[in-house]
Parts: structure tokens; sequence; C-alpha cells
């Protein structure tokens, strides 16, 4: 049996931060079912968890749709909360719909980058954490 020497060369590479930079309360914009009272107008409250400043922008939404979309404040900082304000279209609240709009969030320092928000926007879509089976008795 010959013996064979192998050697590795890894480089580590700190994993990425899981922990959420930014939280959105209530996570969801929901206009609620098709038959219900037709709101046009929701918002939800946008959270800086990290423990720096923060530049806050809103980067995506299908402009067609919604009337205003706006930001009470562009800079968080740490802890701090603005509010994401949704105003639908008039006749969209009759829809059935599934949109989203993106935030962006950069640090003060520009070396530690931009990270994402995606809110989801929702009209007439019953959404369940899990679905339910259909069990034997």
């Amino acid at each position: 049996m010959e013996r064979v020497n192998i050697s590795f060369k890894v480089e580590v590479v700190e994993p990425t931060d899981s922990i959420l930079k930014l939280t959105a309360d209530p996570p969801t914009l929901d206009f609620g079912p098709i038959e219900k009272k037709r709101r046009r107008r929701l918002e939800t409250k946008i959270k800086n968890t990290t423990d720096e400043k923060i530049k806050l922008a809103i980067v995506d939404m299908p402009p067609e749709f919604f009337k205003k979309v706006e930001l009470s404040r562009s800079e968080l900082k740490p802890g701090k909360t603005a509010k994401l304000k949704v105003e639908l279209k008039k006749g969209k609240e009759n829809e059935k719909f599934r949109k989203s709009i993106t935030l962006e969030a950069t640090f003060k320092n520009k070396d530690k980058g931009k990270f994402r928000l995606t809110v989801p926007v929702l009209k007439g879509i019953d959404v369940k954490a899990t679905a339910k089976k259909k069990g034997k008795k």
C-alpha cells in the first residue's frame, strides 16, 4: 500500500448575518377579501433592528398600481421606526392582486453595504402558513 499526502487550502468566509436588519409590522399589507370593505390606504411600521443609522429608500413597486407609496422618514436610527404608507389607485381596491414594495437600506458607512426588505401587498388572497391535511379518522 502506497501512502499519499494530501493537503487542502481553504479560505474561511464569515457567514452572512441571518438576523433581519429591517422588520415590518405588520409584515404584509393585506387589503382583505374582495367582498369586504374596500379600503384604499394601509400602513406598516418599518423598524431598524441594527445598531447603526441607516438610510432607507423605496426601490421597487408597480407604479401603475399605487397612487401613493411613501416613507415617513428616510433615515432611521437604531431601534427606530418609519411608517410605510400605501394608497391604491382608484378601482384597484375591487381587484384581486398580489404585489410587493421593496425597500433598500444603506449603512452610513457605505463599505458595510446595502440590504433589502420586500413587503407583500395583497387583496383577495387567502394566505395560510400551513395547508390543512386531510386525515383519516
